[in-house]
């Protein structure tokens, strides 16, 4: 079953997930459900769709649930909402083809894959699902596509072309013919005739563009309604058939035209801003155009004449509904202010998220104006240039936060500079003008100041990678002063990377386009040059011996070997106090043996993001399989998630992060941000905050029980009441998984148990109970 909470604020929808409320093992998604796109309608229920997930709004109770792949969707990029009311299913449409139908009855999803599926390498986007006489049109981007809702069966599909790649857009029935929009105009055929032979499809050619995209198609009031859209702003024509003759509708121009649904006897439109319900005079006898003073994105709505409700899915307040623009509810799931999610930085229970604007290769500025994100305590504050004075600012690609206070917050922003933030106000924002931040010399790109990573060593200073410029590396001290740092001898202007301040406080720098790590030990003198040294590790034998010398991630352990992730694989280095005193240095690769077959780990993947957990095990992001967990040694697979297997988005992974507290790991992908909860946290220096959740466990309970607040590693004994042993353990980290069994693999009796812990040193003891009921 899928879980439901109820909310009972009026403007945002607050979800706040503790830690104990999610069983370890499980996901969680962050999506941005304020982007509504679709909406559908239903058993006073509203379905609205973001591009990952929907949220199901309860008109009678505020109640409000989330489905996305977590909660066992099959997919994400959704593109089109249909809810079938006899038999109470929601059809979900997606940009691959791919359909999920969610009975709202039983909460079963069944996934239907023949368009996904098919041997067609045209476009299988569905771009929308209409009901005509009793049967479900999907229309694809190869033609239109016929299912029996009762019996979830394929019956036909209707190719408008030899090629079959001629993008159906909408349908509708007018006078005895089926019509098709397509990005070429319309199309028709005769009801009577075999639609499934594209030669009975023929051009409208009393339509006036057939060379146009036609966006929305439908039967109105005996009226046949066609949009043609445009890129350009407020350009769209509205043209309207009466059996003879198609003539430009004037009532609708001058304006952009999202969707056009026929709701009972009125006819609703979302444009640029606003959403209108009009008679069958085409007069607007509602329009909604704000909600609390904002103004609305609409894309699509749904008129519930009944009620006089509207019911909006807009692009910037999720779910908006009303009986008029003056009395106005916005409602959506909180969350992060859009999908992207590109660099993540978490500490003492602060996650901070930059939205991007560039690629794994940091070679690209995209002109992303999408802000950055915090999150804490369950809740999210989004800095975009519609909230906050950023909107001059593109391409947040770096983020840290001030490990000695996570109120302090630093943004790179690619192009531009640093921003500073503290307590969520805007303090600074350093550049050429206020800092040794320098622009790059390279003529074509002469205004850039190219940042692309931040990261705090163990003195508080704050080290930036000033990509493509004389000095790469710049500093900022915790009081302030800036300093910067020219390696010319070893590299000139290259491309930066991210940034690794080692336990020794020397710092690592990638160079992501093949001239490897760079590593610099100032010792500790910002202002004496004299006692520096540099060190330019790469592929080269004696030179770092690196898997390749195209390098994007680094971190160390908890050995303090430093993992280096290159485009094909990682290597190890492991002593970096070795770097500067060995003459000849070479990294390890390490060796997999699976069957007697040896390979080095993930020799084929190119490694984004390396990070470690409690447990000292290695949590790997690659470009496009995925995410790993190895062993402390990397020799070992224990887990890997992909978006087939998984509630994963997509394969390409942008960059992981870990609570330490809670063992969730943060994994920022091109599609959005996700999180799952192992089994490993931090390893305390005492046993003094042991404890156990779920407790008490409820009967019917069938999830893991974790014992956290351990010592690392430390050693756990769970006994009943009379001192016999029923589980026995070593913790991961700082944390003991027990899934309520003996050691006979039987469910425990109800009753009080002993949680006996011993520290790996054997110095410590610990204890606590568990009720299970």
């Amino acid at each position: 079953m899928i879980k439901k909470t109820a909310f009972f604020v009026f403007l945002l929808l607050a979800t706040t997930w503790a830690y104990t409320q999610i069983s370890l093992g499980n996901w969680q998604e962050y999506i941005a459900y304020r982007k509504a796109r679709n909406i559908a309608f239903g058993d006073n229920k509203a379905f609205v769709s973001s591009s990952n997930g929907i949220f199901i709004f309860n008109q009678n109770t505020s109640e409000i649930q989330r489905l996305s792949k977590v909660q066992g969707l099959s997919d994400i990029n959704i593109t089109a909402l249909y809810f079938h009311e006899s038999t109470h299913n929601l059809f979900i449409g997606y940009k691959n083809g791919n359909i999920d139908v969610y009975n709202i009855s039983t909460e079963d999803i069944v996934n239907m894959v023949a368009i996904k599926n098919a041997d067609i390498l045209s476009d299988k986007t569905i771009y929308k699902i209409r009901e005509l006489n009793g049967l479900l049109y999907f229309c694809t981007g190869f033609g239109v596509v016929v299912v029996n809702p009762q019996k979830l069966e394929v019956l036909a599909t209707f190719y408008l072309n030899e090629f079959k790649n001629r993008s159906a857009r909408d349908i509708a029935v007018y006078n005895n013919r089926f019509y098709v929009a397509t990005e070429q105009g319309i199309v028709y055929a005769d009801s009577q005739e075999n639609l499934a032979d594209y030669q009975n499809w023929q051009p409208d050619t009393l339509f006036p563009r057939q060379d146009s995209l036609i966006n929305n198609l439908l039967n109105f009031r005996d009226k046949l309604l066609a949009n043609m859209h445009t890129s350009l702003f407020q350009a769209d024509s509205v043209y309207i058939f009466d059996g003879t003759t198609w003539s430009l509708l004037s009532e609708f121009n001058n304006n952009n035209h999202y969707s056009f649904q026929v709701s009972d006897n009125y006819l609703v439109v979302t444009h640029n801003y606003s959403a209108d319900v009009y008679n069958a005079d085409f007069e607007s006898e509602k329009k909604y155009y704000t909600v609390q003073n904002s103004s609305l994105e609409p894309k699509d709505a749904i008129y519930d004449e009944k009620n006089g409700i509207l019911w909006i899915a807009d692009y910037t307040q999720g779910l908006v509904y009303g009986d008029n623009t003056w009395n106005t509810v916005s409602v959506f799931p909180d969350g992060p202010a859009t999908d992207f999610s590109y660099r993540i930085d978490f500490q003492n229970g602060k996650l901070a998220v930059a939205s991007g604007g560039t690629t794994n290769r940091l070679d690209e500025k995209s002109y992303l104006r999408e802000g950055f994100y915090l999150y804490e305590n369950g809740q999210w504050t989004n800095f975009t240039p519609q909230n906050s004075d950023i909107d001059t600012l593109s391409d947040f690609i770096a983020v840290a936060v001030d490990p000695s206070d996570k109120n302090h917050v630093f943004l790179g922003v690619n192009g531009h500079g640093v921003l500073e933030l503290e307590d969520n106000q805007i303090t600074n924002f350093y550049n050429p003008q206020n800092s040794t931040l320098q622009k790059t010399p390279i003529v074509q790109d002469f205004y850039f100041v190219g940042i692309t990573d931040l990261a705090f060593d163990n003195s508080g200073n704050l080290w930036v990678a000033n990509s493509k410029a004389e000095n790469i590396l710049s500093v900022r001290t915790p009081e302030g002063k800036w300093y910067s740092f020219n390696f010319s001898a070893f590299v000139q202007y290259p491309i930066t990377g991210r940034i690794l301040a080692d336990n020794l406080n020397q710092i690592w720098i990638t160079l992501p386009h093949g001239e490897g790590v760079l590593v610099f030990n100032h010792n500790n003198t910002f202002d004496d040059i004299s006692d520096d040294k540099i060190r330019l590790l790469t592929s080269e034998s004696g030179k770092g011996g690196l898997a390749s010398s195209e390098v994007f991630c680094l971190v160390q352990d908890l050995n303090r070997e430093i993992w280096i992730g290159t485009t094909k694989g990682i290597s190890v280095i492991g002593d970096p106090s070795l770097v500067f005193s060995e003459d000849r240095l070479d990294a390890q690769e390490i060796k997999i043996d699976e069957g007697g077959f040896v390979q080095y780990l993930l020799e084929s993947e190119t490694v984004i993001d390396i990070e470690v957990d409690g447990a000292n095990r290695k949590w790997i992001g690659t470009n496009n399989t995925g995410v790993y967990l190895v062993s402390e040694t990397g020799k070992e697979e224990i887990i890997h998630f992909t978006m087939e297997n998984s509630p994963l988005f997509t394969n390409e992974i942008m960059d992981l992060d870990i609570n330490p507290e809670t063992g969730e790991v943060y994994i920022a992908t091109a599609s959005g941000l996700q999180s799952y909860f192992s089994d490993a946290t931090e390893g305390r220096e005492t046993f003094s905050g042991i404890y156990a959740f779920p407790n008490p466990v409820e009967r019917d309970y069938e999830g893991a029980i974790a014992i956290t607040g351990l010592t690392p590693d430390a050693y756990v004994k769970i006994t009943d009441v009379a001192g016999n042993i029923v589980y026995s353990a070593q913790g991961n980290g700082g944390l003991v998984v027990w899934n309520g069994e003996n050691t006979k693999g039987e469910r425990v009796s109800p009753g009080v148990y002993i949680v006996l812990c011993l520290s790996k040193d054997g110095e410590q003891e610990g204890i606590t109970k568990i009720l299970v009921k």
